[in-house]
């Protein structure tokens, strides 16, 4: 009894619900990271002529240098 015409019950005549998704596979340009030179010296005569500002950057660089293996971990604890 699903289809009658005297039923006044608009979800009995309703239609079946139905999901569509077309979702397309982007693929975004491949940029090349290029590495930048942002090694610097991690020595402590190096850490200690820089003015305060640039001790800042100094020392983010010099984290991840340590982050990457390009500097010892040791050196770094040192100067802090």
């Amino acid at each position: 009894m699903i289809w009658d015409a005297s039923d006044a019950n608009p979800m009995h005549r309703r239609l079946p619900a139905e999901v569509v998704s077309r979702r397309r596979n982007e693929q975004k340009p491949k940029t090349e990271t290029k590495e930048k030179t942002d090694e610097v010296t991690v020595d402590l005569k190096t850490a200690i002529t820089l003015k305060p500002e640039a001790r800042t950057k100094w020392l983010s660089k010099a984290c991840a240098m340590v982050e990457s293996g390009k500097a010892k971990p040791t050196d770094l604890y040192d100067i802090i």
